[in-house]
């Protein structure tokens, strides 16, 4: 554990940064809608700027585990922050998509080495299992914070006029029951009808000036901690890690160290971690998209959607605190992803109901409570099970920006044809979370207990 002035500085930085990091995870989200009319192209193709931040987190990340053995994580930290700070604030004056979609692959790239450094950097001050538990479970509310703000920041700035929206769309839901029952000859007719184009080549909103903002706030932190660094004489040396006194964890160090232990523990936190990460990005990424087309609500209505699902999930970061003080990380994971499948089940019974608006606050409630604790939770419970180094940290980030990369482009094109594919994906997300969680953890508790069976054998004949 580091001095009282060291830990107060690194968890003053951390509390801004994840601040910021929420703010520019959710910008693509409130201004989907805006990004097609401004560059006069589809949702499918806007979607790309979720690939391209994908592809640029899994390299940060890959960067991030090797850079955070040699250089100071908070130097990282502060330099890559700026970086992409101003990247945001100037993306959206590019004349091009492709010029927008290449920036978000820059943010995607410092965004995937503050996580690794901010992982690692929590892991070396606080080297006890149960502190990491309620820091990483503290800290992250902040993330959650800063995404509430963005939407809240960016709605003043967005265009007013609505796009165009499917026809038909109160029996929309009913279409995407009956549609196995209509045969070839009224199927092109149905994906005319909900194939609906947000084009609009006169942009009237002044979005570009609410993305400023978010870039200067960034900057601006950046800086301030820059100076505290400086003053306080921040070594470029890395924090170093060390469990010795640890004794809240999981397994003992022979278990621990076993590379088929150590590589199922990772394979299920990647999972986890990936799953994660695309059910709220893709949620709080096509949600107001969703309502406007969908239901035919207003994009004010939509844009505030996405911070009422944020709130609930600074809420639930902020309450994961407390009950980590009595509560595993492997209950608290089960729990969230039996909220996440109540959640979609909520909001896929809008089918049914007509009562749609209460079901979606309702659902969004229970959704942003039910993520806010995953990936805190995933970290602390693999970091109970085996070192979690920046290398590991790397794996399990990939993992994060794979599932944004892969999910998100996928939901946008999908969601042309047909945006009840939206609810169809976040319900086999949360369904897959459950399914591979219980699976490893049946495995790593039979192979642990025969691998202590082992040790204790090797131990009476004096073969170790």
């Amino acid at each position: 554990m580091g001095t009282i002035r060291t830990i107060t500085h690194i968890h003053m930085y951390m509390c801004m940064y994840l601040f910021i990091k929420g703010m520019v995870e959710v910008i693509d989200g409130p201004i989907l809608i805006d990004l097609t009319q401004l560059f006069g192209t589809s949702i499918d193709t806007v979607s790309l700027t979720f690939t391209s931040s994908g592809c640029g987190f899994i390299i940060g990340a890959i960067v991030g585990g090797y850079a955070s053995e040699k250089i100071n994580e908070e130097i990282l930290i502060i330099s890559t922050v700026a970086t992409y700070s101003v990247v945001t604030a100037c993306s959206p004056w590019s004349p091009f998509i492709g010029i927008y979609i290449a920036a978000d692959f820059v943010i995607g790239f410092g965004l995937g080495i503050c996580e690794v450094c901010t992982t690692v950097l929590l892991f070396a001050v606080w080297n006890s299992g149960n502190l990491c538990d309620r820091w990483m479970q503290g800290l992250y509310s902040c993330v959650g914070l800063g995404a509430t703000i963005c939407p809240l920041i960016l709605q003043p700035f967005l265009s007013n006029q609505q796009p165009e929206t499917c026809d038909n769309t109160s029996s929309l839901f009913q279409n995407s029951i009956h549609n196995s029952s209509n045969n070839t000859g009224s199927s092109g007719n149905h994906s005319q009808k909900i194939s609906c184009t947000l084009m609009n080549h006169t942009y009237s909103g002044k979005m570009q000036y609410g993305l400023l903002i978010i870039g200067l706030i960034g900057l601006a932190v950046s800086l301030i901690f820059l100076c505290q660094s400086l003053y306080y004489n921040v070594s470029l040396e890395p924090y170093e890690y060390d469990d010795s006194d640890d004794d809240t964890l999981a397994y003992s160090k022979p278990l621990k160290e076993d590379p088929v232990f150590r590589i199922v523990v990772l394979f299920t936190t990647f999972c986890l971690v990936s799953l994660y990460t695309a059910t709220e990005h893709v949620f709080s990424g096509f949600i107001a998209t969703f309502v406007v087309k969908a239901l035919n609500w207003k994009k004010s209505k939509g844009t505030f959607l996405i911070s009422f699902f944020w709130v609930f999930s600074t809420i639930g970061s902020s309450l994961g605190f407390p009950i980590s003080l009595y509560m595993s990380p492997s209950k608290l994971l089960l729990i969230s992803f039996l909220m996440n499948i109540l959640a979609v089940a909520l909001v896929t019974s809008t089918i049914l109901i007509k009562q749609s608006d209460v079901i979606l606050y309702i659902s969004t409630t229970l959704l942003g409570l039910g993520t806010s604790t995953i990936y805190a939770s995933s970290l602390t419970w693999a970091h109970r099970h085996i070192d979690v180094d920046g290398r590991a940290s790397s794996i399990v980030l990939f993992g994060a920006s794979l599932g944004i990369m892969v999910i998100s482009p996928l939901v946008g094109n999908l969601f042309q044809e047909n945006p009840m594919w939206f609810i169809y994906i976040l319900l086999i997300l949360a369904l897959m979370q459950l399914s591979i969680y219980g699976l490893s953890l049946v495995f790593i508790v039979f192979y642990a207990e025969r691998k202590k069976s082992l040790l204790r054998i090797l131990h009476l004949t004096g073969d170790e």
